[in-house]
């Protein structure tokens, strides 16, 4: 394929939504247009819409592709577990992509926020995502385990249940403690989460306080971790409507465009 080729198909794959099939499916109106500074960086025009109509134009949204393969000693081919498979975030965005972010429901933009974690530079995930209290989750742990002990004896001995329900309530040994603060500390461990012991009776504000210089220090020992791409929200909807814009007209200055376009869009990755 000599260079010219190469350059259509490389401009055809990040225009795949201006073109058949997908062109007369694709909601590709520009409602930013016209918005006022302050309309544009209010919901529901804010980021997450800025950053949903970059997204649903990311070439990888047209480009699913089955997930099979070839694995030794079976006939081909097989489905490869779902670890391999598309992320939350691609799978969301290819299914609300045809249409624009003022054409979703509620609903549907907050499980496309829910699902997409950090990407360039925003951090949309959950707040119950981002904290847990290991010790309120060890303390649910315990009663769970309790009441399916006491299910449990009542279906095996109906007569002895009685007022076996009374141990729900009765406090938790050392024993039963320790190994459930193990257990869900290391499930927090596990899934990357920075676990941090915290004396009880702080002021709100003092806690607030040391709770944010401790986790500071943590960032400085673990750089890596507080590598925050900075997010340029505020230029992604016009960088789309001048991509788009000189792609329709055919403009022989559109080289430029199309650059600063792919650069942004590539940044995107699917988590």
């Amino acid at each position: 394929m000599n260079a010219r080729l190469m350059q259509q198909a490389i401009r055809r794959r990040y225009s795949w939504h201006l073109h058949p099939p997908f062109k007369a499916k694709f909601d590709r109106s520009h409602w930013w247009e016209g918005l006022s500074d302050t309309e544009h960086q209010a919901a529901p025009f804010g980021r997450e819409a800025a950053l949903y109509e970059l997204a649903r134009r990311h070439p990888l949204v047209a480009e699913e592709t089955p997930i099979n393969a070839t694995l030794p000693g079976s006939e081909p081919p097989i489905p490869l577990p779902s670890i391999f498979g598309p992320k939350p975030s691609l799978l969301w965005t290819r299914r609300l992509a045809m249409r624009s972010w003022v054409n979703l429901k509620k609903s549907e933009q907050s499980a496309w926020k829910s699902n997409m974690g950090k990407v360039k530079g925003l951090d949309l995930r959950p707040q119950e995502s981002l904290c847990r209290n290991v010790t309120r989750l060890a303390h649910l742990a315990i009663n769970q385990q309790k009441e399916n002990a006491l299910n449990a004896s009542a279906e095996a001995a109906p007569e002895l249940s009685g007022l076996g329900w009374l141990s729900l309530f009765t406090n938790p040994t050392a024993r039963e403690w320790e190994a459930a603060i193990a257990q869900c500390a290391i499930e927090a461990q596990r899934q990357g989460y920075v676990l941090l012991a915290v004396a009880p009776d702080m002021a709100a504000h003092k806690a607030q306080s040391v709770l944010l210089k401790v986790y500071q220090e943590q960032l400085k020992l673990y750089p890596a971790a507080q590598a925050l791409q900075r997010a340029r929200w505020q230029d992604w909807l016009p960088l789309i409507s001048s991509f788009e814009n000189a792609e329709a007209r055919g403009d022989k200055q559109r080289e430029q465009a199309f650059v600063r376009y792919r650069r942004v869009v590539d940044a995107i990755h699917f988590t």
